[in-house]
């Protein structure tokens, strides 16, 4: 209830009677505010769920007419509003996080863009953007990554030296990293310590570092194919499905094998077709916190999780359309 928002502000996601587990306060806010304004209605959680993907969506199109011939930005847009992954974000109230991140990821991407484009950046550039960043990260663990796609855009789309990134550059990405250790403190008081929460998937349980990397890439083609042809959805996967591996083996080989030619395309790819590029390297951003390599987490595959990630997905999709037209119209590039 609105009554209780201080704690919703200063609890774990997951409170007592439950392990203290995530901190998403900005989350817990927004999903208080819908219930009370339908008294618990979920036609409240479904109109403001939809509102939110037409808002990225919008995004999209605004991103993708900055970097694309504008019809091809408009495919990818519609592409992207349509892509069957995003059934468990869009219809689980709880999906909103994924949402807002989204939203956020978009909206500072575009900024920044816009800004390197333009004029130097200027303090009230980054204290815009370190806010939007503080409220992604208070929503979802996914927001801690977003400065990388600034990072990304960087060597994407601007042409300078790296005296120059650095010089100009250096105080606004040292004053995002201290946010983000603001961030990490005030998640680690609230969880007693635990800056991941205490819940790990039971196919990670004991796993190291490298364990956990030779896991995942089983999980890696189900990424691709939920990309480029999802099918077959399914709301969860079962303990069994995905289980630990042991050695590198055919399933492991495969992934890896997918892994090193998404790299390669992205590397090979980056100045005929810098926007496929980018793209491609968004995808790997977004799914950094959810590959378990670095620090394990609840789930091995949730499609929710790929909401975020496929907004890079599709925008490689219309750069790669962007970078084949002229061939395919007879023209020259």
């Amino acid at each position: 209830e609105l009554g209780n928002w201080r704690a919703l502000l200063t609890s774990p996601f997951w409170p007592s009677p439950y392990s203290p587990d995530l901190y998403r306060p900005l989350t817990s806010l927004l999903l208080a505010i819908e219930y009370a304004i339908g008294a618990g209605a979920p036609v409240v959680f479904r109109v403001v769920s939809y509102l939110l993907l037409v808002a990225v969506s919008l995004q999209v199109l605004a991103l993708g007419t900055r970097l694309m011939p504008r019809n091809i930005a408009l495919a990818v847009a519609l592409l992207f509003a349509a892509h069957p992954v995003h059934v468990e974000a869009v219809a689980l109230g709880v999906g909103q996080s994924e949402l807002v991140v989204g939203l956020i990821a978009l909206l500072m991407t575009v900024r920044y863009l816009d800004k390197r484009r333009g004029n130097a950046m200027t303090w009230r550039d980054w204290a815009v953007l370190g806010a939007l960043y503080v409220l992604a990260s208070l929503v979802k663990e996914q927001g801690f990554v977003l400065p990388g796609l600034l990072v990304v855009v960087e060597f994407a789309f601007i042409r300078e030296s790296l005296g120059a990134r650095v010089r100009q550059l250096a105080w606004g990405f040292t004053f995002l990293a201290t946010l983000l250790v603001l961030v990490l403190a005030l998640r680690g008081q609230v969880l007693g310590g635990e800056l991941a929460g205490s819940f790990t998937a039971e196919a990670l349980v004991g796993l190291s570092m490298s364990g956990r990397a030779l896991t995942m890439l089983r999980v890696v083609p189900h990424w691709l194919r939920l990309f480029a042809w999802p099918a077959h959805l399914q709301s969860d996967y079962s303990p069994q499905e995905l289980v630990a591996s042991s050695g590198i083996g055919p399933a492991e080989a495969f992934g890896l094998l997918l892994f090193v030619a998404v790299l390669a395309a992205a590397w090979l790819g980056r100045r005929r077709a810098p926007v496929a590029s980018f793209g491609l390297a968004w995808c790997a951003v977004l799914l950094l916190p959810v590959s378990n390599v670095l620090v394990p987490t609840g789930v091995v595959l949730a499609e929710r999780t790929l909401f975020v990630p496929s907004i890079g997905f599709v925008l490689a999709i219309g750069g790669l359309a962007s970078a084949l037209w002229p061939r395919i119209a007879g023209e020259r590039p």
